[in-house]
């Protein structure tokens, strides 16, 4: 059987010569806590725990950006979550679990390819005035309709006259499909489309998201939203509404939907925030 292989190749090395101007960076969020919780068994036992992230989740990675000239560079990011009462990494198999990509920035904006976050996650980061960044541990209701982040995507952001875009795809890697998941666990390769729009002019801004991720059989779960600020001196009112609808049996094909309304002010140096739903 002969086979025929078509490549696109997009890396950045960092190992260039004299005339070219990189930067590296290694940061890192440490962030743990204890806390009491009340009937923590059948038997009604209180629980004196440590846990792992108790405002956001810890996390430590590389990132770096090397010139190429005429305002183009190449630039990547490898980042980890891990847990500081034992030690263990976050994601059992995944090294870089949070994000991985490599890419080019410029002018037009930036291309990434590697693991990265979803549309709808980006999208909704940007009118969450609460900034959790510990989803999953404080309830969140963004996480589980934005699917947080997705295997093998190529993505394009640009921001152009207070016009912010996205746009990201994600190959499935099953032969002969391209709406078919493939791998498991953490390889899984799943089948993903993506797209959010918005404006920001002074103090106002507005947009809108839309995408879709596929199982295995090609089965596929949507999630839209759209949101509004606005900044009134040191506080902003944000009003946001995100629905979702699964069709793979995951969620029993129901309709989700929830209207947000939160504000937040910045008191310095604090922020503080508030919110309410209804789902």
């Amino acid at each position: 059987m002969k086979k025929s292989l078509l490549t696109l190749a997009l890396g950045s090395l960092f190992a260039g010569g004299a005339y070219a101007q990189t930067s590296v960076t290694l940061y890192g969020i440490a962030d743990a806590s204890i806390h009491y919780t009340t009937n923590a068994d059948a038997n009604n036992h209180g629980q004196l725990a440590m846990d792992n992230g108790a405002i956001t989740q810890s996390r430590w990675g590389l990132k770096g950006a090397e010139a190429l000239g005429n305002n183009l560079k190449a630039i990547f990011q490898l980042e980890n979550g891990f847990n500081v009462p034992n030690g263990t990494m976050s994601s059992s198999g995944q090294i870089f679990n949070r994000q991985a990509y490599v890419g080019l920035a410029g002018d037009f904006g930036a291309v990434k390819l590697g693991r990265q976050y979803t549309e709808g996650f980006n999208f909704f980061g940007d009118y969450d005035p609460l900034t959790i960044g510990n989803y999953t541990g404080n309830s969140w209701m963004y996480y589980s309709l934005t699917q947080l982040r997705r295997n093998n995507v190529v993505s394009y952001g640009g921001s152009f006259s207070g016009f912010d875009f996205g746009a990201s795809y994600g190959f499935g890697e099953t032969p002969g499909s391209f709406t078919k998941a493939s791998g498991s666990g953490a390889g899984i390769n799943t089948p993903y489309f993506g797209v959010r729009a918005a404006y920001n002019y002074g103090p106002f801004g507005v947009g809108g998201v839309y995408q879709e991720i596929r199982d295995a059989n090609g089965n596929k779960q949507q999630m839209w939203g759209a949101a509004g600020k606005y900044s009134i001196g040191p506080a902003k009112l944000f009003l946001g509404y995100i629905g979702g609808r699964d069709h793979t049996g995951l969620m029993d094909n129901i309709l989700n939907n929830a209207a947000v309304v939160t504000t937040n002010a910045n008191p310095a140096p604090n922020t503080v925030g508030t919110a309410a739903a209804n789902a």
